[in-house]
């Protein structure tokens, strides 16, 4: 497949996806408020900015590993070097050493906000955890893009939206309560960075 042929297959994933989350948008958020309440889902708000917040701890690393990757790709094909592996082996040790920092400011912000809201107390530490161990398999997806697999990340973030969406759905009509967005948010993560990383092993031996 060339690099138009994947371009333009990203690309065309990347409509539907936006129109089919848009679509349903519109009718999950007044589905939650509905089943939750607004202050059940006003604190999984709150949540998501948190993650924004935590997310600042990578520091740029993972956003600048496809544009790395990229530039390594470019250079095996025109001869002048064959540093895919090691520019992902670079980004991965740098990553892990983010893992520390970024483990004490969960903890942190586990302890401002349990004080403050003591209802997203455990809902809060299980997506702290999740996010602590999805924080390096990031680089996967990061990988594949700078390899322009974009075709295939599209799937991806589809399969995965898709299913974290009907889990929350369906624990909500389960009368789960706040648990279900936690649990739908952990699951989308958790089937992006496995069938990310399922990719880069099968497809990009090397």
């Amino acid at each position: 497949m060339s690099r138009t042929q994947r371009f333009l297959g990203g690309v065309g994933i990347g409509y539907v996806s936006m129109v089919l989350a848009l679509v349903v948008g519109l009718w999950l958020t007044p589905f939650l408020l509905g089943r939750i309440g607004t202050h059940d889902y006003g604190l999984w708000l709150i949540t998501t900015q948190i993650l924004g917040y935590l997310m600042l701890l990578d520091l740029g690393v993972v956003a600048l590993a496809p544009r790395e990757t990229a530039y390594a790709t470019g250079r095996r094909i025109s001869g002048e070097g064959d540093d895919v592996a090691l520019t992902f082996a670079r980004f991965r040790g740098i990553v892990r050493w983010e893992m520390a920092p970024t483990a004490v400011g969960c903890a942190i912000a586990w302890w401002i906000v349990a004080a403050q809201w003591p209802g997203l107390r455990w809902p809060l530490a299980v997506i702290l955890v999740a996010f602590l161990a999805a924080f390096p398999l990031r680089l996967y997806h990061a990988t594949l893009q700078g390899l322009q697999d974009l075709s295939y990340l599209g799937k991806v973030q589809l399969a995965a939206w898709s299913a974290g969406t009907v889990l929350t759905i369906a624990l909500v009509l389960a009368g789960v309560g706040l648990t279900a967005l936690p649990a739908g948010w952990v699951l989308t993560q958790a089937l992006s960075a496995i069938l990310c990383a399922r990719r880069l092993r099968r497809q990009f031996t090397g």
